[in-house]
């Protein structure tokens, strides 16, 4: 076997690569056992996400309170989704979801969902959403629908690696690197390196 680099990549509802991380592994040509390793704590990690409204990724959201949904729209929110609030930030924990219907959600924390990204080749994964609105959310662009009070939509970011998954993606790595090592009776070496989004928006003339 040759030496084996291999990629993986975060894509938004319009195929944007957001992040990638790059890293190789000797002795490898083929990475799928280490895509069905990554499965489960991508999905976990998105849960955390929600959970700590960002925190987790190093991305804190917004409350609507901070917002110009505050206005009209949280106020329409609660309404379609029962709920019965005195001020905006009693809705905060629906923030980025709803309460039936749901397409966001499902695609970022269930990687077999209708709207999830999950795309295994040998030396590459692709993983995000196709979710639509999951750009805007994320990069905090557009306007809403004037029905939800036509506001600016803010930036909550959703795309992002974030520390605790990089790091289950280097020790699955090491995992990974040393049943090739066993299987073969010599050593693996493991190099790894992350490149970010700024990195690639470099890379790729956009900054």
């Amino acid at each position: 076997m040759a030496d084996g680099g291999f990629t993986i990549t975060i894509t938004d509802n319009l195929g944007n690569v957001i992040e990638r991380i790059e890293s190789a592994i000797t002795q490898c040509s083929d990475f799928t056992p280490l895509w069905s390793m990554l499965r489960e704590p991508w999905e976990d990690s998105r849960r955390d996400m929600y959970l700590t409204q960002g925190r987790s990724t190093g991305t804190p959201w917004l409350g609507y309170e901070d917002t110009d949904e505050a206005d009209w729209y949280v106020w329409w929110k609660a309404a379609v989704t029962d709920q019965v609030i005195q001020s905006p930030d009693e809705l905060n924990d629906l923030l980025l979801r709803w309460t039936k219907n749901e397409r966001l959600y499902p695609s970022l924390t269930n990687t077999r969902s209708r709207f999830a990204v999950w795309q295994e080749q040998p030396l590459a994964l692709t993983m995000g959403t196709r979710a639509p609105g999951a750009k805007n959310n994320n990069d905090g662009t557009g306007r809403a629908p004037r029905r939800m009070g036509g506001h600016d939509i803010p930036r909550r970011a959703l795309l992002s690696f974030g520390r605790i998954f990089t790091r289950e993606v280097a020790a699955r790595q090491s995992d990974f690197a040393g049943m090739i090592s066993r299987s073969l009776g010599d050593g693996s070496r493991v190099r790894s390196g992350l490149t970010t989004s700024q990195v690639l928006a470099r890379m790729m003339g956009r900054g």
